[in-house]
């Protein structure tokens, strides 16, 4: 991880090129629906972002982490 740890997606959505920055906020929407946790910053980069939420196991049996791309 970086120093881009754990801010807002969407703030750093600006930073990105045009036409991967407006996918931002909905990937990490989707992440945290399907985690249940809000997402943080993995990986930045001019033209690319990786976003990762934990993922709890149900029974607390493990844990686990969902993690997307978005890259040109």
């Amino acid at each position: 991880m970086n120093a881009l740890t754990n801010p807002k997606a969407a703030q750093i959505a600006s930073e990105l090129e045009s036409d991967i920055g407006i996918l931002v906020p909905g990937l990490e929407n989707l992440l945290s629906r399907v985690t249940g946790a809000e997402p943080s910053v993995a990986e930045f980069e001019r033209t690319s972002i990786r976003l990762a939420a934990p993922l709890p196991f149900p029974d607390g049996i493990g844990h686990g982490e969902v993690v997307a791309t978005l890259f040109h």
